[in-house]
């Protein structure tokens, strides 16, 4: 039995302005000379200058427009200044995107030797509006590159001699990029099928920062639409997100013509940056009414009701608020009547959300919620039997009310968490943020609210190559390495879905752990290991390589049907029927009257039961003596406690010994893509032992400071060779520049020298865990370690400078030193000792 003590608070220096770092030589890639780059580009800029030429022709009937498009410049490395050189060259800066190219005989990057290396190159694509007067300056600057005399570039259109010298390719936006590559064509071809008049779907339009731009883009694309005898059913301009765009509604004749004909007006209008399906953030439970018999062990007391104000807010469907799970449990807000578009059945997934929430896995129940769960409709019925926001709002739309309305409601003040169990599934995270994600990192700044999302699932067929005679007849272990690998090699498929890139907000994948009994479907294959990353769990990494999901949560058992046919390919199909005796979390149902139950699974659950572990750090917090930590950073420490009691423990050790079919050397990267910073053991964030120490802290920072936290390093392990673990987390909410290279305006970090207690690095990856908005950091190690006694280990967080961030940002931090139990050694008290006491430390 463990001696639960408190956390402990520790206290920053006041910020001040760090002394200047050593300068990092960054290599650079070789690029080709000035006479390869006009062989190789001069064509293309000729066929550029002509496209310009007969668009200005095709609209001189057009009064008022400015023919215009956007040219995609992929730049070998980075360029500084270039949004500025753009400007002044009469281009509008849209926005960049991080690539990798493929080493060539011109672009290469350098060994030390000096020999060519042969791998990918690291770039960039610069995506600018031109016109006519622009595509002229820009065509007389490459003249100047490519010319042989003493021509100098003009004053601040310097950037674009290193941009010539780096081009790799030079292009239009068009048709591809707009329509092609979103997903759109397979999404309208499956929805023809079932003979529709007409279809909605979203333009994206480029943001204009010009009012007079903005609305002149959208009334060329309403006369283009007319003309098809379409038509614009909403418009949204959100300037805090760069974002334009326009719900638009086709004849389906017209759809079909779009997905068959290149030449389509709509499909090249240069005002429109994205075409995409409609109605695509679906959540859907399938229900077996079959298998239904009331045979499972209900609580037999649901508890005390909830006596306090909701801290956490559910955006999802209607739930079933007099199940009696949720009766007298929820604060149901509807403002616009979405429940009248539901019968009973349809309430499945709020309801299962909701109870998740307040009960957990009622196969093994916790303590209800202490505090009223304010739920937010988003979504309502759609004619493919579930449930998704509505086809004639952007889900940008419907999160801007709804985070609005917690924001500033005086009455929902309370509220510090908001789950959503959502994902828009016609948009995988690849590159760009998404405009639901531009939106969350907006509003849960603006509103200090954390957002919980789930990293999206995909439960395709697994299919093997291999017979299954031959697959039946393998070991688990080698089981779970064919799927693994199978699932390894369509990565593609299996990327997070939007929003769960947002930076600021918290995305929580699933493990394959439920307390189901397999006595109830011993007929189906379970394959995967218990509490190992579930095959329907999307990874893959977040914007600019950050790491997302986060971290990983039980989020119950999907299980296979195969046919058990020798001489057959072997297939494992999910099995998604949910009911009583099914495999998954057991929760509260819309079926079955207002008792029943089903069994679900999918990274839903797990950011549900996430949020539910935010609600009792929350009450943890605030019940520490001595934290004393201010309403105004409660958000953020919910963020760092979730965080930082993650690890990736034997089964993400196991995940990268065995079965990440990665070289050696890539294996931790691939890890941190598929579980995060891992599982959690809330135990961490919750309470002290004699030999584990927790402290918080918290401040703000400006603009290029720093500030200094003393962790006291206890007297009882010098030249004590015994294993340790010190883990260090870093959590903030940063504002945005959506339509800048750097969208992330805090990029606050810390550095400290662990090898004073631990010299490996664990978990984690130093550079991946700065690109986001925590930064987790694990340190083990054996050694005896020789510091003095009195030494206090530092630990530097730090803000980097950016000018466009005009205000201190508020951060909290954490750090638990941590021996094993049996070792005995008094680290709490020594450690608790010093901090009392803080007279002239010992600094290292």
């Amino acid at each position: 039995m463990q001696n639960k003590k408190e956390l402990m608070a520790f206290k920053p220096t006041n910020p001040h302005i760090p002394s200047k770092g050593k300068k990092i030589n960054i290599t650079k890639p070789h690029f080709p000379s000035s006479t390869t780059q006009a062989e190789r580009l001069g064509p293309t800029f000729k066929y550029l200058r002509d496209v310009m030429d007969r668009k200005v022709v095709m609209q001189q009937d057009m009064q008022g427009v400015d023919p215009e498009f956007v040219l995609v410049f992929e730049v070998v490395g980075s360029v500084s200044n270039f949004v500025k050189a753009a400007k002044n060259a009469g281009m509008e800066w849209m926005f960049e995107r991080d690539w990798q190219v493929d080493s060539d005989e011109d672009f290469y990057t350098v060994r030390d030797d000096g020999t060519h290396k042969a791998s990918k190159i690291a770039s960039k694509l610069y995506m600018v509006l031109t016109n006519k007067q622009a595509m002229q300056q820009k065509l007389s600057l490459w003249r100047i590159y490519t010319g042989k005399g003493n021509e100098k570039f003009p004053r601040g259109l310097t950037p674009f001699r290193e941009v010539f010298a780096q081009l790799k390719k030079i292009r239009k936006w068009d048709r591809t990029d707009r329509f092609e590559e979103t997903g759109v064509v397979e999404i309208w071809k499956e929805l023809l099928e079932s003979k529709p008049s007409s279809i909605k779907f979203e333009i994206e339009l480029w943001y204009r920062k010009s009012l007079e731009k903005r609305e002149e883009s959208q009334e060329v694309i309403t006369k283009i639409l007319g003309q098809y005898h379409g038509k614009v059913v909403h418009s949204s301009v959100y300037p805090e997100i760069g974002f334009h765009g326009l719900i638009a509604e086709c004849p389906a004749d017209e759809v079909q013509r779009m997905i068959d004909e290149q030449n389509h007006e709509l499909l090249n209008a240069e005002q429109i940056m994205t075409i995409r399906a409609s109605g695509q953030t679906i959540a859907k439970i399938d229900i077996d009414n079959t298998a239904f018999d009331d045979q499972y062990e209900r609580p037999s007391d649901l508890g005390r009701l909830p006596t306090e104000p909701p801290v956490i807010a559910l955006l999802d469907g209607v739930p079933l608020a007099n199940h009696e799970l949720l009766k007298n449990r929820i604060n149901l807000y509807d403002p616009e009547d979405f429940e009248s578009s539901y019968q009973v059945s349809n309430r499945s997934h709020g309801t299962a959300m909701a109870s998740l929430i307040i009960h957990g896995d009622l196969h093994k129940p916790l303590p209800p919620l202490e505090s009223l769960l304010y739920v937010r409709p988003i979504m309502k019925p759609n004619n493919r039997g579930g449930e998704s926001v509505p086809e004639d709002r952007f889900f940008a739309d419907v999160l801007h009310k709804a985070l609005k309305e917690i924001g500033e409601e005086s009455q929902l003040k309370s509220i510090k968490v908001v789950n959503l169990s959502i994902g828009n599934r016609n948009r995988p995270f690849i590159h760009e943020l998404s405009p639901e994600a531009k939106m969350i990192d907006w509003l849960s700044e603006k509103y200090n609210l954390l957002v919980i999302i789930s990293s999206g699932n995909n439960s395709r067929n697994i299919t093997l190559p291999m017979l299954y005679g031959k697959y039946a007849k393998l070991s688990n272990e080698e089981k779970l390495k064919e799927i693994y690998k199978n699932i390894w090699e369509d990565q593609s498929s299996m990327r997070i879905l939007s929003p769960a890139e947002s930076i600021n907000g918290i995305c929580v994948g699933a493990s394959h752990f439920d307390y189901s009994n397999p006595k109830k479907y011993f007929s189906l294959h379970d394959p995967i290991f218990s509490g190992y990353p579930s095959h329907y769990s999307c990874f893959g990494g977040g914007y600019k390589g950050s790491i997302k999901p986060d971290l990983i949560m039980s989020g119950g058992k999907q299980l296979f049907n195969v046919m058990d046919v020798s001489c057959m390919q072997a297939k494992l199909s999910p099995n998604f029927q949910s009911s009583t005796n099914s495999p998954g979390q057991l929760s509260a149902s819309c079926t079955n009257g207002l008792k029943g139950c089903i069994g679900t699974q999918g990274t839903s659950n797990s950011a549900a039961l996430a949020s539910r572990f935010c609600a009792e750090f929350l009450k943890n917090l605030r019940k520490s003596h001595g934290l004393d930590v201010p309403p105004e950073y409660e958000s953020v420490a919910i963020k760092a406690m979730l965080v930082h009691c993650c690890s990736w423990g034997g089964i993400g050790k196991t995940l990268h010994d065995k079965f990440v079919p990665q070289l050696p050397r890539l294996r931790k990267k691939e890890v941190l893509k598929w579980i995060g910073y891992g599982y959690p053991n809330p135990e961490i964030s919750f309470f002290c032992t004699d030999q584990r120490v927790t402290l918080v802290g918290y401040g703000e920072l400006p603009n290029g400071m720093q500030s200094e936290f003393n962790f006291p390093l206890p007297s009882c392990l010098i030249s004590k060779a015994v294993s340790k673990r010190l883990t260090i987390t870093l959590a903030w909410l940063s504002p945005i520049a959506p339509c800048n290279q750097d969208y992330r305006l805090a990029k606050l970090s810390f550095r400290t020298k662990s090898s004073l207690i631990a010299k490996d690095i664990s978990d984690s990856d130093e550079r991946a865990a700065k690109r986001g908005t925590v930064q987790h950091e694990v340190f083990v190690g054996k050694q005896a370690s020789t510091y003095l006694s009195g030494t206090n280990l530092e630990i530097v967080v730090s803000c980097k400078k950016e000018e466009r961030l005009t205000y201190p940002v508020k951060y909290v931090l954490m750090a638990t030193l941590e021996v094993s139990p049996e070792v005995s050694l008094p680290i709490y008290e020594e450690i608790k000792s010093s901090l009392a006491q803080q007279v002239e430390p010992l600094k290292v």
